[in-house]
């Protein structure tokens, strides 16, 4: 009697590794599946026009446009070179947005990564990395900042841009205060140092866009407002 209980515990054992197993193979499956459908990305050197008419008189002259990359789930990155010495990223993250810029941002300073079970793209840049989710959000009521580092000030405020100086190793976006975080981004290869680090809010119209400026090597400058 005692070994036929001993049989069928082991039995009912051995069916819920199989069931879990069974399990975990099938959330990879729907993952990797889920990755193919939305995270098709192409690079082009393609300009993207309406990016560049963010840029002020001045600045554009100076801004070198790099590799566009190209989504079929959200809407494109793109990165430019400034003065050799700086890398701006560039991206629109919502299309209806209808609150004051000023209202929807809140800024906390924290230690900073990728949100667990989500597939991020990357985009390299000299010592600079940026890595985001490969699908749009959708309408977006609030913004949430964080960056481990040193410092993070509100260098602007105003009704169609809020810019944020950090000097810090990484930073995070996301758009809800427990939700998972769209875009991070910082220093690729020394978890020590901190790099200056300008991060832009531009509500423009109905639309807004966000981008980070940072440098290419360890001794350049940081720029002014890029911005009109």
């Amino acid at each position: 009697m005692r070994s036929k209980t001993i049989v069928i515990g082991v039995g009912i054992v051995t069916s819920l590794l199989m069931l879990y197993i069974a399990i975990g193979w099938l959330q990879g499956l729907r993952q990797v599946s889920r990755y193919h459908q939305v995270a098709h990305v192409e690079t082009s050197d393609t300009v993207i026009e309406e990016y560049m008419t963010l840029f002020s008189p001045s600045m554009k002259e100076y801004a070198k446009p790099g590799v566009s990359y190209l989504l079929n789930g959200r809407n494109p990155f793109g990165t430019f070179d400034i003065r050799n010495n700086n890398c701006l990223i560039i991206s629109k993250l919502d299309d209806t947005i209808h609150v004051l810029l000023t209202s929807i941002l809140a800024v906390s300073q924290e230690a900073t990564a990728g949100t667990m079970d989500s597939v991020y793209n990357a985009i390299d840049e000299g010592i600079f990395k940026l890595d985001h989710l490969p699908f749009n959000k959708g309408h977006i009521e609030h913004v949430y900042l964080a960056a481990d580092g040193d410092s993070v000030n509100k260098v602007m405020v105003n009704d169609s841009t809020v810019r944020i100086h950090c000097l810090a190793k990484t930073f995070s976006v996301k758009y809800r205060s427990n939700g998972p975080i769209d875009i991070y981004g910082g220093v690729k290869y020394d978890n020590q140092l901190m790099l200056p680090i300008d991060i832009f809010f531009l509500k423009r119209r109905s639309a807004l866009y966000f981008a980070v400026v940072s440098i290419n090597d360890r001794n350049s400058l940081q720029l002014s407002n890029p911005f009109k």
